[in-house]
């Protein structure tokens, strides 16, 4: 296919994996525009799907089965191209934050809000140590934060 991944090429892969799931035969050729064409051939009909690089998608043959078949496809895959075209998504990492709060009342403030958070659970710890006023874990579904509330300022870390 492509050197560079594109959206031909991923629109492409959606086609030619098809057409082997059906047993079709597919030749592919890459332009230099980038633009791919599939020549696609169910052994008594064939087709060209002509795919873009600007994603427009474009059938052309005769009026046959096959033809029907792949337009179809297009405009299955143009009304919901996620649902052909698998979305990586990335795994955010645990990270700490601190900041730095002087006045007390706006500590207690904290955590006395921290007990309005709907559908989690929380758990507080006061002074588990001298230097430590109080700790607080919060958890919902697969996500927890942390927070760790010194005397001067308070550390904020969280995971998934």
């Amino acid at each position: 296919m492509l050197k560079n991944s594109s959206n031909a090429e991923k629109i492409a892969r959606v086609f030619d994996d098809y057409c082997k799931a059906h047993n079709y035969q597919v030749q592919m050729k890459t332009t230099a525009d980038n633009d791919i064409r599939l020549d696609i051939s169910n052994l008594k009909d064939r087709i060209v799907v002509n795919i873009y690089h600007t994603s427009k998608i474009n059938v052309q043959g005769s009026q046959n089965p096959l033809m029907n078949e792949m337009e179809q496809l297009r405009e299955a895959y143009e009304k919901d191209p996620g649902s052909f075209i698998s979305v990586k998504t990335t795994e955010s990492k645990a990270c700490a934050t601190r900041y730095d709060i002087m006045l007390s009342a706006l500590r207690r403030s904290v955590k006395d809000n921290l007990g309005h958070i709907r559908d989690s659970k929380i758990t507080i710890s006061d002074n588990p140590s001298t230097n430590i006023e109080y700790l607080v874990k919060l958890q919902r579904q697969s996500y927890s934060v942390s927070f760790t509330i010194f005397q001067w300022h308070f550390i904020i870390t969280g995971e998934n």
